[in-house]
């Protein structure tokens, strides 16, 4: 793990480098202007909105690169910072690219976006995969020639990406939801130019980068007035609780979502639901069908015509529906946290309390996927949304944060102390000690760990496995004997090694023996490569060719001296000491 991290630590410094070597643009900020664009907001900025406005709009007017993540909850106010910072970009004649996943997610920013500027001399246009070429074709000519100020779409963005030359800012909502490919056209697009992510639930590579500090973090913590929590519940799948969960929420004239995230067995599930609740309209929907026919039922559902909608995960992002109230997420077990996180986000965004039901086929799902679900429920408070997104990088770890790799290396040690070493590493590249190996490699035949049967909490255990491995003296050492036989009793031989190795790490630091090899009969001590030691120590050059020094060094140390009584010898560089 130390290895993977020091790769990513050079990574990171190697791209925050060019970061500062690139200049953007400056714009100026006209506080007169933007308070005129500001009144149109129906409701009071929250404190966390305030301050975050305030870091954007620091971020803009100055020359470096902006490239902040805005984390909040549905409802929370991303997109009014979002809609600010587009308009000061106006405002300096530079034109702005908003990129999202979804069609569904992009129509509801093109028409927020269009209700916002429609008294302002701005232009706002929308490429999606519903645009007919010929229409897309004239956007793609005005937005060439400054005749559009913002542009909106998914994907679709990128097919020519020519006409994308005066780009003052980029603003990309949901960034875990594009596939690698698409990823990496935002990052070309991105250098050089402000961008802005927003999020509810960044994805533990997106949340790292923020953590480890190479982007920008904002936190939108307070949630809107009058918003209750979600109820979160873990049911398994059967169809009178799902009988009686809709006949709750259509008696208090709601609407229910169902999510079931097969097409090839969507129709099937609608048909058991129209059976199970015959006097309530119901139908599906789902990414391959006509965008007409989908837009046509939506609009059905909101106007309450359909009572329960049973669809994909094509709902999960920019549906802002008062009466929807309930949601019940088939086989929840196969979703990731922020997707099941997002559906979540939904449903409750009226002032009557919300519930979702998370169905699973029966009790024998993964450790993985029932930590998901734990977690899930437990966050239920609202703007847990970052929350959330630390669960996931404990539960997954962060991935390859340059690359297409997905598998990371966190849950083995833990978040906190995987920062802790990132940071110990970025330090070293930042103060130039990038050759400091400061480990000791010890290869010993005993068994060293921490029984179950003695510790049975995994992050109890995970918890003493970082104490002993940060055992720094001889006081550490025993404190840490003292707690564990207050805790939990008498001290296996297993944990006693792992401590004993660890002290024996910090003696070894002390003398300048850089690895041990301890066998049956002898113990091999490697020491090439010490210039020199503390002040008042012999220096240690190149063994095999002055093996008088190593003489001198050990009858200078007194104490090894004695713990020796035996024979040793000097050999390519390494001391040896024989027998037992």
């Amino acid at each position: 793990i130390k290895k993977k991290i020091r790769d990513l630590a050079s990574s990171l410094i190697m791209q925050a480098a060019k970061r500062n070597m690139i200049k953007s643009f400056k714009m100026n900020i006209n506080y007169d202007g933007l308070a005129n664009f500001e009144k149109g907001f129906r409701f009071d900025e929250t404190e966390d909105q305030i301050i975050t406005l305030n870091e954007v709009f620091n971020d803009l007017a100055s020359e470096k690169p902006m490239d902040r993540l805005i984390c909040g909850d549905v409802g929370f106010g991303k997109t009014e910072i979002a809609l600010r910072a587009a308009f000061l970009c106006s405002m300096n004649i530079k034109q702005t690219v908003i990129i999202a996943p979804t069609t569904l997610l992009a129509q509801q920013h093109l028409e927020t976006f269009r209700n916002r500027f429609q008294n302002f001399p701005i232009r706002v246009e929308g490429i999606t995969r519903f645009t007919k070429k010929i229409e897309l074709d004239k956007i793609v000519e005005d937005f060439s020639k400054d005749k559009v100020d913002i542009i909106i779409g998914t994907h679709k963005i990128f097919s020519k990406q020519s006409y994308l030359k005066n780009i003052g800012l980029i603003i990309v909502d949901e960034e875990h939801k594009f596939g690698v490919t698409h990823k990496e056209k935002i990052k070309q697009l991105k250098k050089g130019i402000d961008s802005l992510s927003i999020s509810a639930t960044p994805i533990p590579r997106t949340l790292q980068l923020s953590l480890s500090g190479l982007r920008e973090i904002s936190l939108l913590a307070t949630p809107p007035k009058e918003r209750l929590s979600i109820e979160t519940y873990i049911e398994e799948f059967d169809l009178s609780l799902i009988k009686d969960v809709v006949e709750f929420e259509l008696k208090r004239d709601g609407r229910v979502f169902f999510v079931h995230n097969e097409i090839l067995s969507i129709e099937k599930i609608c048909n058991q639901i129209k059976e199970i609740c015959p006097e309530y309209k119901a139908d599906y929907i789902h990414g391959r069908l006509p965008g007409n026919e989908v837009e046509k039922k939506l609009k059905d559902f909101i106007d309450g015509e359909i009572k329960i909608l049973i669809t994909t995960t094509i709902v999960e992002a920019g549906l802002d529906i008062q009466e929807a109230n309930t949601m019940i997420i088939n086989n929840a077990h196969k979703f990731g946290l922020s997707d099941l996180y997002q559906l979540r986000g939904r449903i409750g965004r009226g002032s009557k309390k919300g519930k979702a039901y998370l169905l699973i086929p029966n009790k024998s799902i993964s450790e993985n996927a029932r930590k998901r679900l734990t977690a899930i429920r437990k966050l239920t408070r609202l703007g847990s949304g970052f929350n959330i997104a630390m669960e996931d990088l404990e539960i997954r770890g962060a991935g390859n944060l340059f690359g297409t790799q997905q598998s990371g290396n966190i849950y083995d040690v833990g978040i906190e102390f995987y920062l802790e070493l990132l940071e110990s590493e970025i330090n070293k590249y930042k103060n130039n000690r990038i050759d400091e190996e400061d480990d000791v490699e010890i290869i010993c035949n005993k068994t060293m760990y921490i029984p179950t049967n003695y510790i049975e909490s995994p992050e109890r255990r995970l918890f003493y496995y970082k104490k002993i491995s940060l055992i720094n003296n001889k006081k550490d050492y025993l404190n840490l004997i003292e707690e564990l036989l207050d805790k939990f009793g008498p001290i296996p031989e297993e944990v006693q090694n792992l401590a004993n190795i660890s002290l024996l790490k910090i003696e070894c630091k002390r003398i300048g023996i850089k690895k041990i090899i301890i066998k049956m009969s002898s113990i091999i001590m490697t020491c090439k490569g010490i210039e020199k030691m503390k002040e008042g120590q012999i220096k240690v050059g190149n063994i095999s060719n002055e093996p008088k020094h190593i003489t001198q060094f050990l009858e200078n140390k007194k104490d090894i001296k004695d713990i020796l009584k035996t024979d040793y010898e000097i050999k390519d560089g390494e001391f040896i000491i024989i027998n037992k």
